[in-house]
This record gives C-alpha cells, sequence and structure tokens, in this order.
C-alpha cells in the first residue's frame, strides 16, 4: 500500500475514533446506572487514545462524522438507549474487522484491535444482561 493511500485509510480510522470517542461520551452522560456509565467512559477514553495513536501518524486534528454522531448520539437514544449500544457494538465489531484487514503489517496497532475487540465484548455483555438492559431503557 502506498504512502498516500496508507493516510488517508489513517485519516478514516482517525475521524471515526473521534466520532465514536464523542457518541461514547454522550450515551454515558445519559444513563443513569453507575456500572454502565462507568463502561461507557472508559470506552471513551480508549476511542480518545485510538484518535491519538492516529493523529501521530496523519499529524491534523480531524472533524467527527457530524451525522454519525447526530444519529447515534441524539437519535439512537432518543428512540431506544439499547437499541444505540446494539449499533455500536456493530460498529466496534467492524472497527475490529477494518483494523485487522489493513492494520496488521502497517503500523504497531495491534493494541488498538485488541482494545475494539474488547469494547465488543463488553458491549454485548452489557446487552445481555438482563438488570444493565433495562436500566439502558431509562
Amino acid at each position: 500500500m502506498n504512502t498516500i493511500s496508507l493516510k488517508l485509510f489513517f485519516i478514516e480510522f482517525q475521524r471515526n475514533e473521534i466520532t465514536d470517542h464523542l457518541i461514547y461520551c454522550r450515551l454515558s452522560n445519559l444513563t443513569k446506572d453507575y456500572s454502565l456509565k462507568e463502561l461507557l467512559e472508559k470506552i471513551a477514553d480508549d476511542e480518545m487514545k485510538h484518535y491519538s495513536f492516529w493523529k501521530e501518524y496523519t499529524n491534523k486534528d480531524v472533524k467527527p462524522y457530524y451525522f454519525k454522531l447526530f444519529w447515534y448520539g441524539y437519535i439512537m437514544p432518543f428512540v431506544s438507549k439499547k437499541l444505540a449500544l446494539r449499533f455500536m457494538k456493530r460498529l466496534e465489531n467492524y472497527a475490529h474487522l477494518e483494523y485487522t484487514a489493513n492494520l496488521l503489517n502497517e503500523v504497531e496497532g495491534q493494541w488498538i484491535i485488541n482494545d475494539e475487540s474488547l469494547h465488543e465484548k463488553m458491549l454485548n455483555q452489557v446487552l445481555e444482561n438482563d438488570y444493565l438492559s433495562k436500566t439502558v431503557e431509562e
């Protein structure tokens, strides 16, 4: 992969990370359950670390995907916070697949792949847990 197309991949990854960071912050602010809030804040912090990692390669600040932020951070939680978390879990899976397919030989990003996989598992536990599923709907 040439340097220009690689940098475009990194910018795309960086934009997704800042967008996801803001969505998780928003979802965290909407929940009253302390353990769920703590989990969402941890994921948001990880997403910001990923953003910073990509920024080292791109040397630029990027803006979030505003439509995605609006949709997943504002519209979906209004309909159902549980549904918003399901979609975020799906996005974590997508990020994991994208990183695995495009990163392994390019940069030292294995830790990000591991984080994305962990985020997906944590969200899955939240969605499968009856107690948290009920508090997510508040």
